[in-house]
């Protein structure tokens, strides 16, 4: 029997069909001629940089590390990488009204929260401070008790201001199905103060929860899709940081909220709808309040940019006003403006370290800090602890041992680098340097290990020379484990341009190597002239 020929008017719809499904395999690939790497990238929606494409040589080290690099220079640049992420979250939000990002949770009315830090079961009671250990409230408070003590030697005013986290303020908008059990560790952190009588913690969840009855459509006091106070909420924590300033130094006095102005941006404000590259989609307003242009004193003589080691500092041409440090992470500068109108020096540092040394160069009067409420997991109690600061120099240079000396000349096999570091050997008029091509903030340099020796102490003295103001991070390790962990860790505070500093590294005697991250912003070169470990 012969076949049935097939009529070719069936042949349209199967060639359709196939062009079709030609079309949708070549798309990526289509898309990877027509628009480049940054037009894809997660710079913008996600505030980090890209990857970069790995360099091809014929070396065994770069053969070696080029699969991995690759891999993750085309995570972030695949052909319709931000469109497939934008369909992507469009339908997940739409069909199973859940978020797609892991950071983010849907509470009621969508509004979304943060899920990193541990933040649900600390809200719940279900992660509060340990009763005993390193880790305790106890030692929480002593530590914290040690840094106003040392404050006051220096004729200093200590504040601790937490800023909440939004579910606090705004637990009605938090799952039903999330009971809480317990007490947050703020509550404890609070209560702890409260008994001890001796320090100074602002707790805002009061203020900010007096001030939500002014809530309406769009006008809340945190953004209703981020993390963040928003211009209203600021206003708030401003005029209660002021007050409790007040009690501190009397003198001081916050301004009244009707002499700021309020000025809608015309943008949307924080959201994590961006990071899930649908930024278009935004359902809030934004507006930030200020000093009237006319009326404001306090000028910006410095601001090194922004992120984690930036500082800013301002001065009001008035004697009699007092000097402050405002050591906070990414709810203070929300307030910076308003409060650098009280001090006739106010220098702002984005960080979680104890600034010893800025703090015996400006003497200032008052040290306010602000710490989101997140950061009562993830600061460790037994680092608050106020180290030595000064110069160490002297220290350095009497210091009976020399354990290793790394600089440019060393060895390659006296160091190793871990992923996110990419180090290249320069000379320079002074001699051979490392160049430290930070891409991410995973990289690391693994310093020479130390000779298993009896010791009392180690000090560290690094030469290094960072394009921007930022920390460096030095991890060690304790016996027996073979992870570092923020629980050994000291920072060590840079400047833009040539650095010198000196450290000493606690329980020198049973340490493992060291481990350095040259800086805290990434990608940046930095270039590491010498690095020496000496000890009694």
């Amino acid at each position: 029997m012969q076949p049935t020929p097939v009529p070719l008017t069936h042949k349209g719809p199967r060639r359709t069909l196939l062009a079709a499904f030609l079309l949708l395999l070549g798309a990526p690939w289509i898309d990877l001629a027509v628009r480049d790497d940054e037009a894809r990238s997660p710079r913008e929606p996600e505030l980090r940089s890209p990857e970069k494409r790995p360099e091809l040589k014929w070396d065994a080290r770069v053969l070696w590390k080029y699969p991995t690099q690759y891999e993750k220079y085309f995570q972030d640049s695949f052909g319709l990488r931000d469109r497939l992420l934008r369909w992507h979250s469009l339908q997940t939000l739409a069909l199973f009204h859940t978020s797609p990002s892991p950071l983010v949770f849907l509470g009621k009315d969508d509004w979304m929260f943060y899920y990193g830090d541990e933040t649900v079961p600390v809200y719940r009671g279900l992660l509060p401070y340990p009763e005993q250990g390193p880790e305790s409230l106890s030692v929480m408070i002593a530590n914290l008790r040690a840094r106003q003590e040392w404050l006051a030697g220096i004729g200093c005013q200590h504040l601790l201001v937490i800023a909440p986290n939004k579910e606090s303020v705004y637990s009605e908008r938090m799952p039903e199905e999330w009971t809480v059990y317990g007490p947050s560790r703020l509550d404890q952190l609070v209560e702890a103060a409260r008994k001890d009588g001796q320090l100074h913690v602002l707790d805002l969840r009061e203020a900010l929860r007096e001030a939500k009855p002014a809530d309406a459509a769009d006008d809340w006091l945190y953004y209703a899709e981020g993390t963040h106070w928003n211009g209203r909420g600021a206003l708030v924590a401003y005029e209660a940081v002021m007050n409790a300033a007040a009690q501190l130094l009397p003198g001081l006095s916050a301004r009244p909220a009707e002499q700021f102005e309020r000025k809608e941006t015309g943008g949307t404000g924080e959201s994590w709808r961006r990071s899930m590259y649908i930024q278009d989609t935004v359902r809030q307003k934004d507006w930030i309040f200020g000093v009237p242009p006319a009326e404001r004193r306090a000028q910006v003589i410095k601001d090194s940019g922004w992120g984690r080691g930036r500082t800013r500092i301002s001065r009001v041409d008035d004697p009699l006003l007092p000097k402050a440090l405002i050591l906070h992470d990414s709810f203070g500068p929300y307030i910076e403006e308003p409060l650098s109108e009280h001090f006739s020096e106010m220098q702002a540092v984005w960080d979680y370290k104890f600034p010893g040394e800025a703090l015996l160069e400006l003497r200032p009067a008052l040290m306010i800090e602000i710490w989101v409420e997140r950061a009562l997991v993830f600061l460790y109690p037994s680092q608050l602890k106020p180290g030595e600061y000064g110069d160490l120099s002297a220290d350095f240079a009497q210091a009976s041992k020399t354990y290793w000396r790394l600089s440019g000349s060393s060895a390659p096999h006296e160091y190793r680098t871990m992923p996110g570091l990419e180090i290249t050997r320069a000379e320079t008029p002074s001699g051979f340097v490392l160049d430290l091509e930070l891409q991410n903030l995973a990289g690391s340099l693994l310093l020479p290990a130390i000779p298993p020796t009896p010791r009392k102490e180690l000090l560290l003295e690094l030469a290094i020379d960072s394009p921007i103001d930022t920390v460096a991070d030095l991890f060690w390790l304790q016996p027996g484990n073979s992870e570092y962990t923020r629980e050994n860790m000291l920072q060590i505070t840079l400047k833009r341009g040539s650095n010198r500093r000196v450290v000493r590294i606690p329980d020198a005697d049973a340490i493992g190597r060291l481990r350095l991250r040259p800086g805290f912003v990434a990608p940046q070169r930095y270039r590491l002239r010498s690095a020496e470990l000496r000890g009694n």
